[in-house]
């Protein structure tokens, strides 16, 4: 059971370390606006995300409302944050959420990763009882 919980998590967390590395290495350094800061009520409190806008070059603005939901928010209204923004997908990440992020992916990859061992261990012992074998 440790391990069909373990890999998932292991794995979800792996794709998200992934999916932000790419981005800061192939995304552009820019100065963001954040121009509203979503927020969603739950049972355990509200949750925030920002809605980031940048000015490209040719004056175009472009806005990205991310999807990591937040609590307590890391940006607020009005803030001004160094960013990277990717051309390609039109993501706009400030340079602390993507920190915020990638290590939100390091845990779980951690602890989805540590469920499996202990779940391979815990099968190892029970394989080694059941065998009755004494050093």
């Amino acid at each position: 059971m440790l391990i069909m919980v373990g890999l998932p998590f292991f794995w979800l967390g792996y794709q998200d370390v992934l999916k932000h590395s790419t981005f800061i290495d192939t995304s552009h350094p820019v100065t963001a606006t954040v121009v509203e800061v979503h927020r969603r009520d739950r049972n355990d409190g509200p949750v925030f995300r920002p809605v980031f806008e940048i000015v490209l070059p040719n004056g175009e603005t472009r806005r990205y409302i991310g999807d990591f939901w937040e609590d307590p928010p890391t940006h607020y209204e009005g803030d001004v944050v160094s960013a990277r923004y990717s051309k390609e997908t039109g993501e706009i990440w400030s340079d602390e959420l993507s920190h915020t992020r990638k290590i939100f992916g390091y845990r779980m990859s951690i602890l989805g990763g540590g469920f499996a061992i202990l779940g391979i261990y815990l099968i190892w012992l029970r394989r080694k009882e059941k065998r009755n074998f004494t050093w």
